[in-house]
């Protein structure tokens, strides 16, 4: 199995649990949200504060033991089966890609992965927060408890969207780590990139449209093509590629091959 395709199939299994772990904090906010109304509408008064203050307090708690940080803990780690056929596929080209990864598992890519994890565990903060905001707005507003619903379900479905964009270019940025890293070990430093991945849909980026049939030597790129267009460069419209199904892969490409392209 092509490692793009591991990498999709871990992606659907987070999905999978993350919906459960939305489901158990939806849970709690309704059991624990007991707001005083007044003819339909919350009102904004002292007991209400107290209840966000207390709910807010306990988010945290929620999340751990729902299973969000060990959740993302397993998937910011779980880059073996994906990255060995990521390795045998560039060890057509480099004969001694096993050993070049070894010798940098555990510290450059042992690095990149804590430092993964730390950005999803930032992110479920920054949720709790965005939904303690949600609340206080909630009752500052005086909003119906129907608007309420929406507004907290809201926060939970960007909740979900956001955890599976961040784990999904977490895995890019870790294979497209690994190719780089292998080709510098092996002394390569003159490279052709192709971008590779999901066939081209309706609703594909404006910027993986214009990567894979619009720009010039599409769907190839040099390094420097590379690293513009991922810090949002390239075209009008691009911007730095979140959520995107698509990683450049090492060519045994020679700039005069790319040139005539």
């Amino acid at each position: 199995m092509p490692f793009t395709d591991i990498i999709d199939t871990q992606i659907v299994d987070f999905n999978s649990q993350m919906t459960a772990i939305i489901k158990r904090l939806s849970d709690f906010l309704n059991k624990n949200i007991k707001f005083t109304m007044d003819r339909g509408f919350i009102m904004p008064i002292e007991a209400n504060f107290k209840n966000i203050a207390m709910v807010s307090g306990e988010l945290i708690t929620e999340l751990e033991k729902a299973g969000y940080y060990d959740l993302i803990k397993e998937f910011s780690k779980n880059n073996k089966d994906f990255t060995a056929a990521q390795i045998k596929e560039m060890g057509k080209r480099f004969a001694d890609a096993k050993t070049y990864y070894g010798a940098l598992e555990n510290t450059v890519f042992k690095g990149l992965q804590n430092m993964q994890y730390q950005g999803m565990a930032m992110l479920g903060s920054n949720r709790v927060g965005a939904i303690t905001e949600a609340l206080y707005n909630s009752v500052i507003a005086g909003t119906s408890n129907a608007q309420l619903i929406v507004s907290l379900e809201k926060q939970l479905d960007i909740f979900g969207r956001y955890a599976e964009t961040y784990i999904r270019t977490a895995k890019r940025e870790y294979s497209q780590q690994t190719e780089f890293e292998i080709a510098r070990e092996a002394g390569i430093t003159d490279i052709i990139w192709e971008y590779i991945g999901a066939p081209l849909q309706d609703n594909s980026h404006p910027e993986c449209v214009w990567a894979l049939t619009e720009k010039e030597h599409a769907p190839y790129f040099t390094t420097a093509e590379m690293e513009e267009f991922q810090a949002g460069g390239g075209l009008d419209h691009t911007e730095p590629r979140w959520n995107c199904q698509h990683i450049f892969g090492i060519t045994d490409m020679s700039f005069e091959e790319y040139e005539k392209i």
